[in-house]
């Protein structure tokens, strides 16, 4: 069940791809200038953070909705070809080299991937493909995507790093650690990455995770779990190619706790871990800015699922920004398929297996209106 477009129409700004000078993150394949430096600054927040939903057909306009931009303007998106997409920030280029860049896809049953994100002029620029799930062709498809960098101490924990080796101290800008502590990265098996944000000593299930493929190949990666530990938290990612593999590649992974994906203090944020097969539950693992609200989720079919923020605060003119991940080892791929912004908001999730059927699957939820 896809929810309905809610809010204003966010026009759109037209970018030349010509005119485009990305900077691509530190150690990735992809080759890019080297980003400028810029005069304007953000605005000033706990985070300099974006986001927006895209909307379009094969071939035809690429509309945003339910934009955000703590710079002021709204986002735009350009299709440059089939499956691939350009997002612009506008004002948000300065933190280029130090943010982090998510995306879930929306509505069909397909891997999107960040394909780089870097600068032009004083604007963010990010490129985005997605790919069937069979991997063979690139594919149209809508998205959720969101940038951020905090620029004062994020309430809770939040982490981030963009993971473009396998092993080692991630030494590139496109990190960030609340702790101020060592981001490090360790490759066991093939395809299978240990990421240890630095921080104090904690232990069991809390908060949440986010992971994004980088690069221009199909595939998909995504947290097996995490956990606390005696040097921080821990986050087990597996990453495989389009054929089901597992595959090393590159990815982007943001664990936040008491908090959003992108850092935003007091802002109206509820995300969750369902990490269960019941028809119903209220998941453990938690976290809802509201007083009082619970996440609920609703498993109303294979592999179909409405995660219920009941007691949440909704907003008509922005529903906010909804990122999704499937948990496990499993080969599973979790997509929003739309949510509403009424009175008990509710977020629509459906996973798939790699050949694109319905399949029952855990996720990792989080949504946050600014």
């Amino acid at each position: 069940m896809k929810a309905a477009h809610f809010g204003r129409l966010i026009p759109i700004l037209a970018v030349p791809l010509a005119a485009m000078t990305l900077a691509a993150p530190a150690g990735a394949s992809v080759q890019r200038a080297t980003a400028s430096t810029h005069s304007a600054r953000p605005a000033t927040g706990s985070a300099a953070a974006a986001y927006l939903w895209t909307s379009s057909t094969s071939g035809g306009p690429v509309n945003a909705f339910y934009a955000f931009n703590s710079a002021g303007g709204p986002g735009s998106v350009t299709r440059t070809a089939a499956g691939q997409y350009t997002v612009t920030f506008p004002r948000l280029g300065s933190i280029a080299t130090r943010s982090v860049v998510q995306v879930t896809p929306y509505s069909a049953a397909v891997t999107c991937t960040v394909a780089s994100w870097g600068s032009q002029s004083v604007n963010l620029i990010a490129t985005v493909f997605c790919y069937s799930l069979s991997g063979h062709a690139p594919a149209d498809a809508e998205f959720d995507v969101l940038v951020s960098h905090p620029l004062s101490p994020p309430h809770g924990a939040f982490d981030y790093a963009y993971v473009y080796k396998n092993s080692g101290q991630l030494t590139s800008t496109y990190q960030y650690d609340s702790a101020h502590r060592d981001i490090t990265v360790a490759n066991p098996r093939t395809g299978q990455y240990v990421v240890t944000f630095g921080g104090p000593r904690s232990s069991g299930v809390q908060g949440t995770v986010k992971v994004s493929p980088y690069g221009l190949t199909a595939g998909d990666c995504q947290p097996v779990g995490w956990h606390g530990s005696a040097t921080g938290e821990v986050v087990d990612v597996d990453c495989r190619n389009a054929a089901g593999a597992f595959a090393n590649r590159q990815f982007t992974v943001t664990y936040a706790a008491a908090n959003n994906l992108m850092g935003l203090n007091g802002k109206t944020t509820a995300n969750a871990l369902e990490g269960s097969s019941a028809a119903l539950i209220q998941p453990s693992v938690q976290y809802d800015s509201a007083r009082g609200a619970r996440v609920t989720v609703i498993h109303t079919n294979t592999g179909q699922y409405e995660v219920a923020l009941v007691g949440s605060r909704g907003n008509r003119s922005n529903g906010g920004d909804v990122q999704i991940s499937a948990v496990g080892d499993t080969g599973r791929h979790c997509i929003s398929d739309g949510w509403s912004a009424g009175l008990t908001p509710i977020a629509y999730v459906q996973c798939y297996d790699s050949s694109g059927h319905l399949a029952d699957a855990h996720f990792a939820v989080d949504w946050v209106v600014a």
